[in-house]
């Protein structure tokens, strides 16, 4: 059946159903308006994974939690450590913007693009996952969507906890937290270690491709008075990963080390009987990352956003309404600066500064607590590209004692071409072209979710988006004697339907399921042409299973990824490849001794499946880890 018309059906079944939700818990968002709201107020796709469930999985890295949300895809470039992309709705991996604890996280190195290669789950509380434009909310980076993480905070008497981990590939693992917390201020300190011999990830050769991770994450606040909180947060990670040349991948002694740091100081302020609200903050993101080959360094690439921004936002409430206006401004530097050999083809070494400033607008209004409405305006000079313009509406409807949200939004996005894209450059290989324009896009959405009963919720959304002036970076000009970046001259186009199925069970079998279906077109010398590595259909199923005496927890996840495209680059012109599908299987497990002591396990591709999502690359066969969690109040 065409997904067309899955979706009416759908709807009309789901309306003929007389289940009532009373009671229900649900999340809340704080990246699909510039103020938390429930995300049944929301008329955005937001996906909230929380903490039980990044604990159950055990997995070290959130990469792999990502496949389990729907409307996501994922691509690595091998095993473990590697170039890890996020594609939300068959976009581009750089058009979503990450957030760490309110840090703008984009690597503006690496083509202002997040690595979730490095993302330890150690210490995080949860990832929240908003899908379709929301530059007139959060910017450039956010044109087909936000990543929020948030790690712990702590409360309560003050604690401790720490896992040691091993399993194969010689892989060794830490996380060690304390924290706590009272009226008068909270902390929290997470460190962890992650360090194997990998696998090899060429197609060619036996060489093992190993990978190190440190990192260090913590979080203060302090209630200077009943109004007034100060809070600072800070992230540090210190990688490095073995890879093999580009074009395919061939074994090679090549290295990438890359050091991450994160830092925000956030101040708000309560006024009026909380009726007026005022946030100011500070950021900066500082990342570092260089290329080693037979032990030399190649290349290096440095970058800085400095960011400041303040938001005011007044509420008033009456007997059947509430209102809230909110106005922000946001100030930010980047800086971007590339080291390495000058030769005949160029010279890398440069320098490069930009500033941004932007202007935000955002009302939103509650009928009756059923229906909300949302708008919001967006202005950003820039001293590099033209001013622009973004804009979203939004409208949540949830009918009394119904179980029932139907949802909406329509929105624009805008991306503004990275530092690489624009100045980058490899000897022989890549010309960076400081002429290309920002990317722009148009998109909405239409979903219900509906509650059949207290234990079983499904939700289904209908997309479509069009990009204009899409960037493909990997352009040959004859002229440069290698690829260069350069806007494409029609629109690319994506659409599809995101189903998700959240099931609760004899109160002790969770099921989250999720399904998506996604059309992603680009323009070519032909027409137009399938986006490469966009799976047109992915399905995952994680089933968790809390035993009657809550001592021992199993949990089972399924994921499906469909044929997909890629290019490969060994011939000229590069030719198009079709990657086989593939379906991963996991499972985890564990036991609470007593209350200070937890044996886990788990298992990760446990049929030991040969796949690849990006040609070339291998990725990593059947992975058993064991591990010992002790846990204490001080």
């Amino acid at each position: 059946m065409s997904y067309t018309y899955t979706l009416p059906i759908l709807i009309f079944l789901l309306l003929n159903n007389n289940g009532i939700a009373d009671n229900l818990l649900e999340p809340m968002t704080v990246t699909a308006s510039r103020t938390s709201v429930p995300v049944s107020q929301s008329g955005s796709s937001v996906t909230v994974i929380d903490k039980q469930h990044i604990t159950s999985r055990q997995l070290p890295f959130a990469a792999d939690l990502l496949r389990d949300a729907p409307g996501t895809a994922i691509s690595k470039n091998g095993g473990t450590g590697a170039l890890t992309q996020l594609r939300l709705r068959g976009a581009e991996s750089n058009h979503a913007l990450v957030l760490i604890d309110g840090v703008e996280a984009n690597d503006i190195t690496t083509g202002s693009e997040f690595n979730f290669a490095n993302l330890s789950t150690c210490g995080l509380e949860n990832i929240e996952i908003l899908r379709g434009p929301q530059s007139a909310l959060w910017g450039s980076d956010a044109l087909a969507g936000v990543v929020n993480i948030q790690t712990r905070k702590g409360q309560g008497p003050a604690r401790m906890e720490t896992t040691f981990s091993t399993g194969q590939f010689d892989s060794r693992q830490n996380c060690t937290g304390l924290s706590g917390g009272n009226h008068f201020h909270h902390f929290s300190l997470y460190g962890s270690y992650f360090e194997n011999n990998g696998t090899n990830i060429s197609e060619q050769g036996s060489e093992d491709d190993g990978y190190r991770n440190t990192t260090l994450s913590g979080r203060y606040g302090i209630n200077l008075s009943d109004n007034l909180e100060v809070n600072l947060t800070g992230r540090h990670v210190d990688s490095a990963v073995e890879t093999d040349p580009f074009d395919p991948p061939i074994d090679a002694d090549r290295e990438t080390i890359s050091i991450q740091n994160y830092l925000r100081v956030n101040t708000e302020l309560n006024t009026f009987s909380n009726t007026w609200n005022h946030q100011a903050s500070i950021s900066l993101t500082d990342t570092d990352n260089e290329n080693f080959s037979e032990g030399a360094e190649e290349t290096s690439n440095a970058g800085e956003k400095l960011k400041f921004d303040y938001q005011t936002t007044v509420y008033h409430f009456t007997d059947n309404t509430s209102h809230s206006v909110t106005l922000a401004y946001e100030r930010e530097r980047e800086k971007f600066k590339q080291t390495g050999t000058a030769s005949i083809f160029g010279d890398p070494n440069q320098k490069q500064v930009i500033y941004n400033t932007g202007y935000i607008g955002e009302y939103r209004v509650g009928i009756a607590d059923q229906l909300f409405l949302g708008a919001s305006l967006r202005k950003d000079n820039n001293d590099e590209f033209k001013n622009s313009y973004t804009h979203r509406i939004s409208a949540a409807y949830t009918p009394a004692s119904s179980g029932t949200r139907i949802h909406g939004a329509y929105g624009t996005g805008v991306k503004n071409p990275g530092f690489t894209e624009r100045f980058g450059f490899t000897p022989d290989t890549f010309i960076g072209n400081p002429d290309i324009k920002p990317e722009k896009s148009k998109g909405w959405e239409i979903g219900l979710s509906h509650a059949l009963s207290r234990q079983l919720t499904i939700n289904t959304t209908y997309f479509s988006e069009k990009l204009k002036d899409e960037i493909n970076g990997f352009f040959f000009d004859p002229s440069l004697g290698g690829s260069t970046a350069v806007n494409l001259q029609d629109k690319s186009s994506r659409r599809g339907i995101e189903l998700s199925i959240n099931a609760n069970l004899l109160n002790d079998l969770g099921i989250v399921a999720s399904y998506t279906h996604v059309k992603s077109r680009q323009p070519d010398s032909t027409g137009k042409t399938t986006e490469v590595r966009v799976p047109r259909n992915t399905a995952s199923l994680v089933a968790n299973w809390q035993l009657p005496d809550h001592r021992a927890n199993l949990n089972l996840n399924i994921s499906y990824t469909d044929d997909q495209f890629d290019n490969d680059f060994s011939s000229f012109p590069a030719s198009r490849v079709e990657l086989k599908d593939y379906t991963l299987v996991n499972i985890a497990g564990d036991y609470q001794i007593n209350n200070w002591l937890t044996l886990q396990g788990r298992v990760e591709n446990l049929f030991d499946k040969n796949y690849q999502n990006i040609f070339g690359y291998e990725t990593q066969g059947i992975n058993a880890h064991i591990s010992v969690k002790f846990q204490s109040t001080l």
